[in-house]
């Protein structure tokens, strides 16, 4: 199944990646995982399973592991929830890399350079002024002179069989226009040929990147030799890589926090901590409540618990959840010209945002107002986090009319 292999599948189930039973196999992960044949990338609902799907997915994910040093695992596991190995999306990043080149300047063509009486490059001759140094290399301002023409070579022709090879197997990422005419125009060797002659198109690569002074061009010689280097390889009985979480729900808590406004400018630490008063010990103070959100809008607090469940119905929050919102509205001072109110928001496929209905207890019913059901589009949302735009206007719009 998808190049994993017994112990893989095995390793995954330990891990609660993977639900197989007889009848069914099921991901409870969200993200990619690389084995020796494939990479997988399994989307969150209500996401569609597209390119642009899996590009929102990384770049979710990309902005939850950035946001602070807590939440940056590497290849070992985050309390078996989160996991950051860079192999699983090494030749994705490197097809995405290449592709990307090929779109802005078409084939790779040999840099122009001049060259000295005993055959090295005279870089007085090529570049015109001093370069500007920093930590990650240099940088060239200008050239003496720059031309355009079939300085094409066995680079160009490993780089099209690359990117080629990486296109059929990433279906994902589309082919440009014009790579057909291109390998016409300067050739193409083939994935087993690259393969059996790999030794040799590094050094031709690495010899390559020794006189390349444009910065677009070494990126794209650096991901290449990465590439055909291969030097971190899925080896072993458990050959897999694992880029993403199965606590996706973390990410769409923060997700609705940004929609909201992020910093709740102070509101949390206000919520009421239980106090422990012990007989024969000094009284304690225990762990302070945490909802998922909590902000103020004029003469509004809204205490939000972000719910990835979808679809609703028939999924339902259940009672404890429930439970932490009496508990909130109960233990939250606020002013007597404030209103309070409580609500679950849900990710939705379609609707920007929509009121679901809300929920009570009977019971309750005299002390705690009802807690309002909201649902807020699963793209816009995640849009919005992994591009850092803060809050979404529209949805607090709705949510106070």
């Amino acid at each position: 199944m998808f190049g994993l292999n017994g112990d893989s599948i095995e390793s995954l189930a330990r891990l609660k990646i993977l639900d197989v039973t007889d009848t069914r196999t099921y991901w409870r992960f969200v993200g990619f995982i690389r084995t020796t044949a494939d990479l997988i990338a399994v989307v969150p609902k209500p996401i569609e399973a597209d390119y642009k799907g899996v590009a929102l997915m990384r770049s979710a994910l990309n902005r939850y592991f950035n946001s602070g040093a807590t939440r940056v695992p590497q290849r070992i596991a985050v309390e078996d929830l989160f996991w950051r190995d860079d192999r699983a999306l090494q030749e994705l990043d490197g097809a995405s890399t290449l592709l990307r080149a090929f779109l802005d300047h078409g084939p790779y063509r040999a840099p122009s350079t001049q060259v000295a009486r005993r055959g090295a490059v005279d870089w007085r001759r090529t570049l015109r002024g001093t370069p500007i140094h920093a930590a990650n290399g240099s940088i060239y301002r200008e050239l003496w002179r720059s031309r355009h023409g079939r300085d094409t070579n066995d680079v160009t022709r490993v780089l099209l069989g690359m990117l080629t090879w990486l296109l059929a197997k990433y279906p994902i990422l589309k082919e440009p226009h014009g790579l057909a005419d291109a390998i016409a125009e300067c050739g193409a060797y083939s994935h087993d040929e690259i393969a059996r002659r790999r030794q040799l198109f590094a050094s031709l690569i690495r010899a390559e990147r020794a006189v390349t002074y444009r910065t677009d061009q070494i990126a794209v010689l650096e991901v290449a030799l990465a590439l055909i280097s291969d030097d971190r390889s899925l080896r072993g009985r458990e050959a897999f890589a694992l880029f993403g979480t199965r606590a996706f729900e973390y990410i769409w808590e923060d997700a609705c926090r940004e929609a909201m406004g992020g910093d709740d400018g102070g509101l949390r630490s206000t919520l009421a901590m239980p106090e422990w008063n012990w007989t024969n010990h000094a009284p304690t103070t225990g762990e302070g409540q945490r909802p998922d959100v909590i902000q103020q809008f004029g003469e509004t607090v809204f205490v939000v618990d972000a719910k990835y469940y979808f679809p609703v119905p028939p999924v339902m929050t259940p009672w404890q959840d429930i439970a932490k919102q009496l508990i909130y509205a109960q233990s939250l001072p606020i002013g007597s010209d404030n209103r309070l109110r409580n609500a679950f928001v849900f990710p939705a496929a379609r609707e920007p945002v929509e009121k679901l209905g809300e929920v009570s207890v009977d019971s309750a019913k005299e002390h705690v107002g009802k807690i309002e059901l909201w649902s807020l589009n699963a793209w816009t949302a995640l849009l919005r986090y992994s591009k850092r735009l803060g809050a979404d206007s529209d949805f607090i719009s709705r949510l106070l009319d």
